[in-house]
């Protein structure tokens, strides 16, 4: 079956679609697969590709390498998005924030296999997965104090109605990494499988989905989703405070120690 993703070919995700499941691979591992703002565009277009498409039924994000994300590719975000910092909440000038909004909007199971490190956006956007299966090194990190910014994704909220203030404040406050069997015990994911295993049970569990109604399968999720419009507000009101702590001396001076340390 050919369906595409309107990516453009250069962008290191890759995106196709085999008996009903529809497969996005972050494919930048040199990198530890940070996201730049094409990656973050090719997110929103997969999503919609699976949203408009009866003969797919999941979508099943995955990555290659031994990192599942860095987060964003600072570089990249303060070239690009970072350049107008009173506008990261528009999702038409800033791509992650539209990758929020198309998660946030996916009406289709997502099945995330997760190895290694997922840190800021890399954690985040998983917060928005029906499933999540995680190999033994798999760490979930929310660093957004550190680095001087705040919350995103609609991760104030959601770790929150969770896991509840304490442990929230423990991720977001503490911003600590967190390993597979805390962010098991904490209801964060699924199952965790032997270090390499994630993919494979995480496509199982894909296939065992689209193999279901799939007009029962959205409605399903539509009745178990949170209220979009209170959680997009929230999203919207990150962002807001995101740019307005970019722009702040102490961010700049850790952005600036950032590149100090690559170069």
């Amino acid at each position: 079956m050919t369906i595409k993703a309107d990516i453009p070919p250069d962008t290191p995700m890759q995106f196709d679609v085999a008996d009903g499941v529809a497969r996005l691979t972050m494919d930048r591992p040199a990198k530890k697969n940070a996201l730049t703002g094409a990656m973050y565009n090719a997110i929103a277009e997969a999503c919609n590709a699976v949203n408009d498409n009866p003969d797919i039924g999941v979508l099943l994000l995955s990555a290659s390498g031994d990192t599942f994300c860095a987060g964003n590719d600072i570089g990249d975000f303060i070239s690009g998005a970072g350049a107008d910092l009173g506008r990261l909440h528009e999702p038409d000038y800033n791509p992650s924030a539209n990758a929020v909004r198309a998660l946030m909007a996916l009406k289709k199971p997502l099945v995330a296999a997760v190895e290694g490190d997922a840190i800021g956006f890399g954690a985040t956007m998983l917060l928005h997965a029906d499933f999540i299966y995680a190999g033994q090194s798999a760490r979930f990190r929310f660093p957004f104090v550190d680095l001087g910014i705040a919350p995103e994704a609609g991760s104030s909220q959601i770790l929150v109605q969770q896991l509840g203030r304490v442990r929230a404040a423990e991720l977001l406050l503490g911003a600590e990494a967190a390993e597979a069997a805390k962010l098991l015990e904490y209801g964060l994911i699924n199952e965790v499988t032997e270090t390499g295993g994630a993919l494979a049970r995480a496509a199982a569990m894909a296939a065992a989905l689209a193999a279901k109604p799939r007009e029962s399968l959205v409605e399903t999720k539509r009745l178990m989703r949170r209220e979009a419009e209170p959680l997009d507000a929230r999203v919207a009101e990150e962002f807001r405070a995101v740019g307005r702590r970019v722009g702040s001396e102490e961010a700049q001076a850790i952005f600036a120690a950032f590149f100090t340390r690559k170069s």
